[in-house]
């Protein structure tokens, strides 16, 4: 039964994802501007869309940081907050932008899209407050793709990136990341 339910969730997103691709096209700089998830809030039983603004981003050969702006529909409010990722050893760690909690680099894969190589990351945060524990799976174009908080199985999936190119590169490493099972449950 709860096979089910997550394999109708995972329906409603792809049926969603392919209702909020845009046709709009736009440089990589207005592209990055503004992003839309769905989340599925498996511990409120809801669907819901957050918007995420990218404010900066930094890479360094160690570390994968992002500063955004958030609004999430169900809260009617903007915050600002931000991460900070491993991106070069396998069980490394380093403190978020806020201190508080660590990302440990647990995974990474090598996906190919066309002509395009990327590497998804999968780091973990498990050091938090128990119920707030989660995996987030990522790459450096694209940022957040997938964040899985697995105490609950509430989930946020990116599914527009603002152009119908990035928005299909998105959802096939969406679908890889989700279909898997090694990699999303290692």
């Amino acid at each position: 039964m709860n096979y089910m339910i997550k394999r109708l969730l995972y329906l409603l997103i792809v049926i969603f994802t392919f209702i909020s691709c845009s046709d709009q096209t736009s440089d990589e700089d207005i592209a990055i501007k503004l992003k839309k998830y769905v989340v599925v809030w498996q511990t409120r039983g809801c669907i819901d869309t957050m918007k995420q603004q990218v404010l900066s981003k930094q890479i360094t050969d160690s570390t994968f940081t992002i500063r955004y702006k958030q609004f999430i529909e169900r809260d009617s409010s903007w915050f600002t907050s931000g991460s900070r990722f491993r991106i070069d050893s396998i069980g490394a760690s380093v403190p978020n932008i806020d201190g508080n909690i660590d990302y440990r680099l647990l995974d990474k894969k090598r996906v190919r899209i066309k002509d395009t190589a990327y590497i998804v990351y999968k780091n973990i945060c498990d050091n938090a407050a128990t119920d707030n524990n989660h995996i987030v799976f990522f790459t450096e174009k694209y940022g957040e793709l997938v964040i899985y908080v697995y105490p609950w199985g509430n989930h946020v999936r990116l599914v527009d990136y603002g152009n119908r190119s990035d928005n299909e590169n998105i959802f096939y490493l969406c679908e890889v990341i989700l279909r898997d099972c090694d990699f999303f449950n290692s």
